[in-house]
């Protein structure tokens, strides 16, 4: 009965320490468990703004393509309109009502 009591301190003291241990484990354990799961969530928002992003380029790309397929054409409208201009402000010049001889 002597050696337990001797004995007893010890054992609690140990099993102290074995909980500390585990529960400094655990706790190590549970912050790897969180930063993969933080990882993972990072990593599902950023494929998801990617596939986002891709899609978004892809539209302006096709907008950009149709306004220059636009541009092109009234550009060329309007080359065929300053020709016909010139061409009748060339006649006009002619004309006995032009102010501008």
């Amino acid at each position: 009965m002597e050696l337990l009591t001797t004995l007893l301190p010890y054992i609690i003291g140990g099993a102290g320490i074995v909980g500390l241990y585990v529960s400094w484990n655990s706790r190590k354990a549970q912050v790897q468990i969180t930063e993969s799961n933080a990882l993972q969530e990072m990593q599902k928002a950023y494929e998801t703004f990617v596939t986002n992003n891709r899609e978004q380029y892809a539209d302006l790309m096709k907008d950009n393509a149709e306004l220059k397929a636009k541009l092109e054409m009234l550009e060329a409208k309007h080359k065929v309109l300053q020709e016909e201009f010139d061409k009748q402000k060339n006649k006009c010049r002619l004309c006995s009502n032009n102010s501008d001889k």
